[in-house]
């Protein structure tokens, strides 16, 4: 069971027996993708184009490229090792599953906490009820629906979402197209890295520390394996679909966000109007593309938090369980007296108390004053502190010659990789100082 808690066992798929298939192949990275896309997101990107225009695309296609080579190691030392990543994580120590488990608390808690109340309010702005409270009855609803979805197989949750991000994708694209981008300055912004001074209270660090915490954040990959691992695909076999899965599910993000960039760049860029929060992102496209970019953003608004809930609960559900069944005490009791204790019934037990957790927990944010931007900062924090020391864990993982052979990583994976880490650790830190000065 590979510790995935999951309510039946997934069957592994042989992918050598079957002819490649992009169908068969898509999957693991559209749940990641939708995991990816939260409220954060909208709101670092549309600021991005906001206040820098097109300049930082550039920046997005390479902390997206890094984000790949992370999560295709990470995928890698699953299918040829087969055991999970924070298994393997546990081996310099079992501090570091359970330092991960406390922060998944409190992090998913603070990022579901934002999305809940923004799925309201973005419903309450398509379908308003004839209610005083009704953006609070829009987030109980959907909430309730979130807990019901994520009680069915990971499986499932494919057809669930794969029409939410096309529609996520064709409305960013009519909204980009009705900002009159300027095409040359994209391909500027996208190929010749530059950085700008700063823009308002928005320095070129801050946005791009920023866009590291959203982009590439630690946390969020740990759910890739996961998902790959409920999709059945457990062996080496299966490599060649986890890099094309892996591709499109980057290009996917990669594409929505350029697009919130360009949008804002085309809209907001001229008239130096940057948003304060995510709610203020509607009212700010109405007054520049109208009734259009009424509709478009509080749809996006509204299927980001949905599709964000469901999703980066059960991959973060996945990876929580995997540490109780694998260091937990039910752990530690099976190995004792074989027979007293299954610790895949309690890994699916700690699964079910997870996402009822991380959806019920939050909702005391709809009858308090609560403002979505800054629970989007705090989680956004918590998840660039341990990117260092996850990224340091992987990269000792992945050059591991017994475990790994000829498959551990090579001289270009680990510059990738140890790149990343030292970008996210010198950010981190800049970051901190500036902070400390204003």
């Amino acid at each position: 069971m590979y510790g995935t808690g999951t309510s039946a066992a997934v069957e592994p798929v042989l992918c050598s027996r079957h002819r490649w298939n992009p169908g068969l192949s898509f999957g693991p990275g559209l749940l990641f993708a939708l995991a990816m896309l939260g409220p954060s997101s909208l709101v670092e990107n549309v600021t991005a184009g906001a206040s820098r225009g097109y300049g930082l695309l550039w920046v997005l296609a390479v902390i997206l490229a890094f984000r790949f080579v992370w999560l295709n190691l990470s995928a890698k030392y699953v299918l040829v090792t087969g055991e999970t990543l924070l298994r393997g994580y546990g081996r310099y120590g079992r501090w570091i599953p359970w330092l991960v488990f406390a922060s998944l608390l409190i992090q998913r808690h603070l990022s579901n906490l934002s999305k809940i109340v923004l799925m309201g309010a973005a419903a309450d702005l398509l379908m308003p009820l004839p209610l005083r409270a009704s953006p609070t009855v829009w987030s109980l609803l959907f909430s309730a629906a979130a807990l019901v979805l994520m009680t069915r197989q990971v499986r499932a949750l494919e057809r669930w979402f794969r029409p939410v991000i096309v529609a996520m994708g064709a409305a960013l694209f009519v909204a980009a197209a009705l900002s009159h981008p300027h095409f040359p300055g994209i391909l500027h912004g996208l190929f010749v890295p530059s950085l700008s001074g700063r823009t308002g209270p928005y320095s070129s660090l801050l946005m791009i520390t920023a866009l590291v915490g959203t982009e590439a954040g630690a946390l969020t990959n740990l759910s890739y394996s996961y998902f790959m691992l409920q999709k059945g695909w457990r062996d080496v076999s299966c490599l060649g679909r986890q890099r094309f899965d892996l591709l499109c599910s980057v290009g996917s993000i990669f594409l929505v966000d350029a697009l919130l960039q360009i949008a804002a760049a085309g809209t907001l860029w001229p008239v130096k109007l940057v948003p304060a929060n995510a709610e203020h992102l509607v009212a700010v496209f109405s007054s520049t593309l109208g009734i259009t970019g009424r509709i478009i953003f509080a749809f996006g608004l509204w299927a980001v938090c949905f599709s964000g809930l469901v999703t980066g609960t059960t991959g973060c559900a996945l990876s929580g369980s995997d540490i109780w069944k694998t260091f937990g005490p039910r752990r530690r009791v099976a190995a004792i007296e074989p027979g007293v204790a299954d610790p895949d019934a309690g890994a699916r037990t700690v699964r079910l108390w997870l996402v009822s957790f991380w959806t019920i927990s939050p909702l005391y944010a709809l009858f308090l004053r609560v403002r979505p931007i800054s629970l989007v900062l705090a989680a956004s924090s918590l998840t660039a502190l341990l990117m260092p020391a996850l990224g340091i864990a992987l990269l000792l993982l992945m050059n591991d010659r017994r475990r790994l052979g000829a498959y551990r990583n090579g001289p270009v994976a680990n510059l990738a990789l140890g790149t990343l880490v030292l970008a996210s650790l010198y950010l981190s830190v800049r970051n901190a100082f500036e902070l400390l000065q204003h």
